[in-house]
């Protein structure tokens, strides 16, 4: 159109026949510009609908994608709390077949008219194999201030067993030899499958009744997990003698 517009002024039409021509040949060019245009916004919105359609199936995508890693993270919090739930499980099946951190501790009892050990379970998981110690610490200082040997004689050694969860026992026919009329000390030290711990046992003649103070610390634990700092266990006779401060006197 411009080509012909640039022709018709350099060589204006002079006649009928050269102005039909130029006519002719601006409509036949305003035409194809016509027919070119149409096809051009035809083609624009084709390209516009396939970028959009472009964009819906990245847009899905996107959100597909979004939505499988949601329930990939879901599936790993499921594995994990699965897992955490299999190690507990078999901690909780070594636990009951070691003992866990279940104890006993001994007191001892003159129901049959003589000094007997009597056991006390104390956890959530049954005891196995239970081998108890008991040192007289009275006849043990003794012969320290004599400057005698230390010998095993007056140790007492009880093979306990097992001990089922929230009982207690006596074993009568064990007699436990008291060597003070009014103070007596015990140190019991326990061997289990669960590992060892050790208890302080404290007699006091008050008023013609044994009052007793115990208290009881792990040495090691069998699967190897740490021990308490603290004691595991303690208990005091009301009326037991304290030192200054309400303290006990455990050496």
């Amino acid at each position: 159109m411009a080509v012909l517009g640039g022709i018709v002024s350099a060589l204006p039409p002079t006649n009928l026949v050269q102005k039909g021509a130029y006519i002719v040949a601006f409509i036949v060019l305003g035409g194809c510009a016509w027919v070119l245009v149409v096809k051009q916004a035809r083609r624009t919105s084709k390209s516009e609908a396939e970028l959009q359609n472009g964009i819906d199936r990245l847009t899905d995508e996107s959100a597909e994608v979004a939505r499988l890693q949601a329930s990939n993270n879901e599936l790993q919090k499921q594995l994990l709390e699965l897992a955490k739930l299999n190690t507990s499980l078999a901690r909780e099946n070594i636990s009951t077949v070691t003992g866990g951190d279940s104890f006993c501790w001994m007191q001892i009892n003159f129901q049959f008219g003589h000094p007997s050990p009597f056991f006390n379970h104390s956890g959530k998981y049954p005891l196995y194999e239970v081998n108890v110690r008991i040192v007289d610490l009275n006849n043990f200082r003794r012969k320290i201030e004599r400057g005698e040997p230390i010998t095993l004689s007056n140790e007492i050694t009880i093979s306990v067993g097992e001990v089922p969860i929230d009982t207690g026992g006596c074993i009568e026919r064990i007699v436990i030899q008291f060597s003070d009329d009014s103070a007596q000390d015990f140190n019991v030290f326990f061997l289990a499958r669960n590992g060892r711990w050790t208890e302080f046992l404290r007699l006091r003649k008050i008023n013609d009744r044994w009052l007793s103070a115990i208290q009881v610390s792990r040495q090691y634990n069998a699967d190897g997990s740490q021990v308490p700092k603290e004691p595991i266990f303690e208990q005091v006779d009301e009326g037991y003698p304290r030192k200054d401060k309400g303290l006990v006197d455990w050496e």
